[in-house]
């Protein structure tokens, strides 16, 4: 894996500062009255199973519009291609936990290439894809994920639809919740990337303030409906996507960053002697995966 030099690092991570600094934590959209809108699941680098998914729903890439709930990269092995993902001008992605534990890693710890190399080498949660990114590749990669908003607000036919990857904190509605985003409250955000106590709990109240929600983050083996949201993410296990029709469709702030990069860093080490080194990252059985479209060799998602 190609590494940064101290003074790369340095710039980089006073980029990847300036950004979160100026890039809105929620976006909002208009209605698309020229086409549909569609939300993904946790894609986890299965590219080729999102680009199938488009082709066999007729997806109009001038005139459709692809929201994807975060969560772009680790586990598939095509997670190398997140930033070309995020370059197609109909894509639209709020980040996940594992686009801001990468940017985490980055920021706080004193030698993440040493982390990453050990992560890559033993493909430990399926983050080998990173040894195939050059380090200006890797950086342009991060600068992409640290403009990513935490939620976005997308208008529709049948009101205002939420996207993000976790949940709105219980008993929290939605104006509330997008006044936290705004605000920079850690608890807030840090329930946007990764909150389950909605779905530990058993809580389908719903959110008050908002038509409709789509979520990823909790595996499912299916699209799951609790009262204003849904959660689009498959099993996770796998690589492997669902895609959908949405009929409804001061400094930065980066909630528990320490907690998180030095947890990376800790699996770094713990992996070396408790990770064999072939290790695999897990697969949907075949009778859950997306059927194949016609080949497509000159799809915009595929590089390298």
């Amino acid at each position: 894996m190609e590494r940064f030099t101290r003074a790369q690092l340095e710039k980089l991570r006073l980029e990847l500062t300036e950004i979160a600094t100026t890039s809105p934590r929620i976006v909002r959209q208009e209605r698309n009255r020229a086409g549909r809108d569609f939300v993904i699941g946790d894609v986890h680098g299965a590219y080729d199973s999102v680009w199938n998914a488009m082709q066999l729903a007729g997806f109009a890439r001038t005139r459709d519009r692809l929201f994807s709930v975060g969560d772009l990269v680790d586990r598939g092995a095509g997670s190398h291609r997140a930033g070309r993902f995020l370059a197609q001008p109909y894509v639209y992605a709020v980040r996940g936990n594992h686009e801001a534990d990468l940017i985490d890693l980055h920021l706080d710890n004193d030698d993440p290439d040493e982390t990453l190399e050990v992560l890559s080498r033993i493909n430990f949660n399926g983050m080998g894809w990173i040894a195939k990114l050059t380090a200006p590749e890797r950086a342009e990669l991060l600068k992409r994920f640290a403009a990513l908003p935490y939620a976005m607000e997308v208008q529709s036919t049948r009101g205002t639809v939420g996207v993000l990857h976790g949940e709105v904190p219980r008993g929290m509605d939605w104006e509330d919740f997008v006044a936290g985003l705004e605000d920079g409250d850690a608890e807030v955000l840090e329930s946007c990337l990764r909150g389950r106590e909605r779905l530990k709990r058993g809580d389908a109240r719903g959110v008050p303030g908002i038509g409709r929600i789509f979520a990823g983050h909790t595996p499912h083996q299916s699209p799951r409906a609790w009262a204003t949201s849904t959660r689009s993410t498959p099993e996770q296990s796998s690589p492997n996507c669902r895609i959908g029709l949405a009929r409804r469709s001061r400094s930065p702030t980066w909630p528990s960053r320490r907690v998180c990069s030095r947890a990376l860093a800790k699996r770094a080490r713990s992996a070396c002697t408790t990770r064999s080194p072939t290790h695999r990252s897990e697969h949907m059985p075949k009778s859950n995966r997306l059927p194949r479209a016609a080949s497509t060799p000159h799809s915009p998602l595929s590089c390298r």
